[in-house]
C-alpha cells in the first residue's frame, strides 16, 4: 500500500484492548487502521493482543506501525511516539478498561497540544448495564483537561432481543 501524503502524523490508534485500548481485540484483524492509513501519514496501532498485532502486521501496510503494549505500563510514557499524537482513536476500548479515567488521563498526556481524542463505546442505560453513562465520560474528559468537542448516542446496534446504545465522544486537548 503506498504512503499517503498527510499533513497530520502520527495518529495512534486503539481499536479495542487496554492500552492504547481493551482486553479483547484491540487493533483486532485491523479493519479500522487499515481504513485510518488511507488518510494519515503514519498510524500507530497499539494492543495488548501479540496475536492481534501479528495479524495487523501480516497486512504489511506501509506506514502503519503496531506494536503489543499495555498503555498503563510506565515504560510507555518514554516511547518516542508518546506525546506525538494528533489524533488517537478508541474504538469499543474505553467501557473495557479496568480504570477509564486513569487510563484516558495517560491517553491524553500522549497527544500535541492540538490533538484529537476520539472514542466510541457501549452506552449504558436503563435497559443496558454495561458501557459509560455520558456524565462519566463528561467528567473523565474534564478531569483529563480535555476540551469537549461532542459527547452523545452516535447510533444503535441491533441485536437479537433489544438494541444496543453506542456512544460517540470528541475531545480535544
Amino acid at each position: 500500500m503506498p504512503k499517503p501524503p498527510h499533513p497530520i502524523s502520527p495518529i495512534g490508534l486503539v481499536d479495542g484492548a487496554v492500552p492504547l485500548a481493551r482486553h479483547d481485540p484491540a487493533i483486532g484483524p485491523g479493519l479500522l487502521t487499515v481504513k485510518l492509513a488511507l488518510f494519515m501519514r503514519d498510524v500507530i496501532a497499539i494492543d495488548t493482543s501479540p496475536a492481534m498485532v501479528d495479524m495487523l502486521q501480516q497486512k504489511e501496510i506501509d506506514n502503519v506501525t503496531s506494536t503489543c503494549v499495555d498503555i498503563d505500563d510506565p515504560a510507555v510514557r518514554s516511547a518516542p511516539w508518546f506525546g506525538e499524537f494528533d489524533l488517537i482513536v478508541a474504538s469499543s476500548v474505553c467501557s473495557f478498561l479496568p480504570n477509564y479515567e486513569t487510563t484516558l488521563g495517560l491517553l491524553a498526556r500522549a497527544l500535541r497540544t492540538t490533538g484529537y481524542f476520539v472514542q466510541w463505546d457501549w452506552l449504558a442505560s436503563v435497559v443496558q448495564e454495561f458501557g459509560l453513562t455520558l456524565d462519566r465520560v463528561t467528567q473523565a474528559f474534564e478531569n483529563a483537561d480535555l476540551s469537549r468537542v461532542h459527547i452523545g448516542k452516535a447510533f444503535a446496534a441491533a441485536s437479537e432481543d433489544r438494541e444496543k446504545p453506542v456512544l460517540i465522544a470528541v475531545a480535544q486537548i
